[in-house]
């Protein structure tokens, strides 16, 4: 019997120490040494966005208790330096946001204070920062304490809107839309975002019912005090559907984060709280704009004082797991949970002393690649006298990845609301771009799809705010791809093109015979490329064809499409692209 005691003992050893090799606690080495000023109740936030437009995540950290903000560029080469920016910020800082508000190519700063004005600070180049929030027509006799803001786009017009957390004080939160030059208006009111002066931590921006406009959800703290979802009405306004959506908790909430834990193709919400009355929430997206928590179900409700949480494909196999900071005690660690690919959860380094080095309170939590190896590194932000955790991702699983960077024309430079829709063996994987979702986090603007063994994407789909999409075809993985938007397909900008050829017309369509045909006009010989793909956006027939100068037939046996359902076609030159799609009877 002791043998067999040892022997069980020793596979338990074995499977604990390699979760806990899966991260290594580094922020020492990195000599990112950050400290918040004591705090009883939290820490500042953090951000893993890269500010300075190199392609490569940097971090910044707001301290509090008058201390000035830390910022840490990344050397490329594994490392960070603390870097000097001009910004003076004396007070207790909480949220710290980087977005290219004015859309000129760098990305400006927005800092949100406790008890004194919030800042924002426009980028002039070379990570010099001006302060503007007057001239920008922001409040600077702001006394309120707020916690959280993020960037959106209220109107699909191009431009970053502000909307912000006020937790305590005289003002309910406000919603400030960007007027294009520079300067915002507050339209709390009139768009019916202001939320009734109730106790909110943080605002997640999403689109809850997918249809192309940004909508949102808070965390409010207290019992008495129940979370909000408003919906888009698409002409600059919002509605409260938080009782009809059955979004409403009543919980101590302190944060929200959206993502596609089963991958169904909609956004869910994860809502943290306290030790009181239920645990966590994980709000599953029904696909009708309403909501049923299944936290218990699915095991990630947890009956710890919770703050900031993410979700993150942490180990590559394309589903998204989720971190979550806590701070009751020195006995209870942060949470991993590991997701099946079915959407049921499971807590990783349960009955061990947790991630490495995890033996203090976190609060805000953020997610990037530092090193740009394919693999999400995690911040976390904790309280005095503790100072920040930097987890390195050790995952050594052979699995695949792909990044992706965009960059906004007509929609907003640094792609907020974008959805990107990634197919892989007839999978459909999604990603959203946030900029201020979670508790005083902010995460890299780099999206990050992992692909298991998947050597290639079949196709990536980005849907921008405004209705431009652009597409790839057979993604090769372990890349990061950057995307312009219109610089593919796109459903507005393809039609500004000057085209070298035209689609006349595509027949039988429903296909009933035993072929298909499609008849174009090119203006001059060239060459073009033929992709098919089918409904889940597989590819699964690509050819070389010439376009004779003038009419001509493509001709596509039957063959290439049995069984294939709905068939899109994409005929493409080095001038120009166009699309069709063929439905089979």
């Amino acid at each position: 019997m002791n043998k067999y005691i040892y022997s069980f003992l020793l596979i338990i050893l074995f499977f604990t120490e390699s979760w806990s090799q899966n991260f290594q606690e580094v922020s020492q080495n990195l000599n990112i040494n950050v400290i918040n000023g004591f705090d009883p109740l939290s820490s500042g936030g953090v951000s893993f966005a890269d500010f300075d437009m190199d392609g490569w995540d940097d971090l910044s950290f707001a301290t509090g208790d008058g201390k000035s903000l830390i910022f840490y560029k990344n050397n490329q080469n594994g490392t960070f330096s603390q870097y000097s920016i001009n910004v003076n910020e004396q007070s207790i800082a909480r949220g710290i946001l980087w977005a290219d508000f004015d859309n000129d190519g760098d990305r400006d700063l927005l800092v949100c204070n406790e008890g004194t004005p919030n800042h924002l600070y426009e980028n002039q180049g070379n990570l010099n920062l001006v302060d503007i929030t007057q001239d920008a027509g922001l409040p600077i006799n702001l006394t309120d304490d707020t916690f959280g803001a993020s960037f959106c786009d209220i109107n699909n017009d191009g431009y970053l809107d502000i909307y912000i957390m006020n937790r305590t004080g005289q003002y309910a939160n406000q919603m400030f839309l960007n007027n294009k030059n520079k300067t915002f208006t507050n339209v709390s009111f009139s768009a019916g975002t202001h939320d009734s002066l109730r106790l909110s931590f943080s605002a997640s921006f999403f689109d809850m019912n997918m249809d192309g406009w940004q909508d949102f959800h808070i965390s409010q703290d207290k019992l008495y005090m129940r979370n909000s979802t408003y919906k888009n009405n698409q002409d600059g306004t919002f509605s409260d559907v938080s009782e009809i959506s059955s979004s409403n908790a009543y919980v101590e909430a302190m944060s929200a984060t959206v993502g596609d834990y089963d991958m169904d193709g909609d956004q869910d919400i994860y809502i943290t709280n306290t030790n009181t009355k239920n645990g966590n929430i994980l709000y599953r997206n029904n696909g009708n704009e309403t909501f049923r928590d299944v936290a218990v179900n699915k095991g990630v409700h947890i009956f710890s004082t919770s703050w900031g949480a993410n979700f993150l494909d942490y180990d590559n196999d394309l589903d998204e797991d989720l971190f979550v900071c806590l701070s009751d005690s020195f006995n209870k660690y942060n949470r991993l949970f590991e997701n099946d690919g079915a959407g049921n959860f499971t807590d990783i380094y349960a009955g061990t002393s947790g991630m490495p080095n995890d033996t203090v309170p976190c609060f805000s939590t953020a997610y990037g690649d530092y090193n740009n190896d394919g693999k999400l590194d995690i911040v976390a932000h904790s309280t005095s006298p503790y100072h920040a955790r930097f987890w390195r991702n050790n995952v050594n699983n052979n699995n695949n990845w792909l990044k992706i960077q965009l960059e906004g024309t007509t929609s907003n430079r640094d792609g907020v609301g974008a959805l990107l829709e990634m197919y892989v063996n007839g999978q459909k994987i999604i990603r959203y771009v946030h900029c201020g979702d979670g508790y005083l986090s902010q995460n890299s603007f780099t999206k990050h799809f992992g692909l298991g063994t998947n050597l290639q994407a079949d196709t990536l789909i980005i849907k921008w705010l405004g209705g431009n999409i652009d597409k790839l075809y057979n993604v090769t993985a372990n890349q990061t791809v950057q995307i312009q938007e219109g610089s593919t397909v796109s459903t507005t900008n393809s039609r500004q093109l000057k085209s070298s050829f035209f689609i006349i017309k595509s027949y039988p369509n429903p296909l009933v015979s035993s072929d298909f045909y499609i008849d174009i006009f090119s203006k001059k010989h060239q060459t073009a490329e033929l992709v098919l793909s089918n409904e889940l956006g597989q590819v699964f027939y690509k050819k070389e064809i010439e376009l004779p100068e003038g009419e001509s037939r493509i001709d596509i046996p039957a063959t290439q499409i049995k069984a294939k359902g709905m068939i899109q076609c994409i005929i493409s030159t080095k001038e120009a692209r166009k699309e069709t799609t063929f439905i089979k009877n």
